[in-house]
């Protein structure tokens, strides 16, 4: 079993436990959301994928009055936006097309959230990190030869790096607000820097949450 997996494993063994947590005198709490996900310039994974949403759901668990350890399970689609560079000779008749399809990433962490003092809109910093599994998506080249007098089949090929997961540790830094709708129920705004440990998977999201308190 590969180093990924196993990790992976670790994280859900860490969602079971949580949901023993609930029994205790601490609150448990269980949040979802969803919101917008932006490839940045320099990820060199997904250069022709630009942005898409984000969609997580997790368990949060308070160990101080103002400090929450939280573990998420995440999904994100961003769609293919072109650019894939065409080399052609010059020759007349020649032409090319390139097509592609949406890439994934899938993420599963574990992190802390520090939360200001008690008031109606709170804000907090986060820290987490945990495994990232991003697919990229297929890049298809069409090339042909077409000309007034001739014309030759297409050939269609898939881009050789393409079609393929990837897997890297990552960290993510989060600044948000925190307000609360009621007394088990929170909102959370978090806009969030990730980055890959190999450097080359830089996102950016701003996700709203809902967090609900289980035993308030």
């Amino acid at each position: 079993m590969n180093n990924p997996i196993k990790k992976s494993i670790f994280i859900f063994l860490f969602f079971i436990l949580f949901k023993d947590l609930s029994f205790a005198q601490n609150s448990v709490g269980v949040e979802f959301g969803l919101g917008p996900s932006i490839v940045l310039p320099s990820n060199s994974i997904l250069p022709y994928w630009d942005r898409g949403i984000k969609i997580t759901g997790g368990i949060s668990y308070d160990i101080l009055q103002d400090v929450q350890i939280f573990t998420n399970l995440r999904y994100a689609r961003f769609r293919y936006i072109g650019g894939y560079p065409l080399i052609l000779p010059a020759v007349y008749g020649i032409y090319a097309r390139a097509t592609g399809n949406a890439s994934k990433v899938y993420e599963a962490l574990l992190g802390v959230r520090f939360i200001t003092p008690r008031h109606f809109i709170r804000p907090f910093i986060s820290i987490s990190g945990g495994i990232q599994s991003v697919y990229v998506g297929e890049i298809f080249v069409t090339r042909g030869f077409k000309t007034e007098l001739r014309q030759e089949p297409e050939i269609t090929y898939l881009v050789e790096s393409t079609g393929k997961t990837k897997h890297s540790e990552f960290v993510c830094i989060s600044y948000g607000l925190l307000v609360s709708l009621h007394p088990s129920i929170k909102l959370l705004i978090d806009g969030s820097f990730s980055q890959s440990f190999d450097l080359k998977r830089p996102f950016y999201q701003l996700l709203g949450m809902l967090q609900f308190k289980l035993n308030k």
